[in-house]
């Protein structure tokens, strides 16, 4: 995995890092955490936001298509139901290095497996 995302050539097929996300999506994703630029990005403390799977789509359209993650170190988006499909989301964009500084994730409690 770690071959075909560096470019080398391999046989694995790898989806895209983000599936398309809707202006509505966005906006709705925006209402709950508030708008920021990718300066302002350092630490996101989404603790119990309401969160969902489609909020994390959007995250990740956000950080696929931008240098929106380059900054960001810690990512808590504990007590919120965003459930294995938004953990899959996210984690394109890690397996695509749109988070390199990431250090910290907390998905407590977010009603994964």
């Amino acid at each position: 995995l770690a071959a075909a995302v560096a470019g080398e050539p391999s046989s694995l097929s790898l989806p895209p890092c983000a599936e398309p996300v809707s202006e509505d999506r966005l906006s709705a994703f925006y209402s709950k955490v508030g708008r920021f630029s990718e300066d302002e990005l350092a630490h996101a403390l989404w603790y119990g936001k309401h969160l969902e799977p489609s909020d994390c789509a959007a995250l990740a359209h956000l950080l696929c298509s931008g240098g929106m993650g380059a900054g960001l170190t810690e990512l808590v988006l504990a007590a919120n139901d965003i459930g294995d499909a938004g953990v899959v989301a996210l984690a394109r964009a890690v397996v695509y290095g749109r988070l390199p500084r990431l250090a910290s994730l907390n998905i407590y409690k977010t009603k994964m497996g």
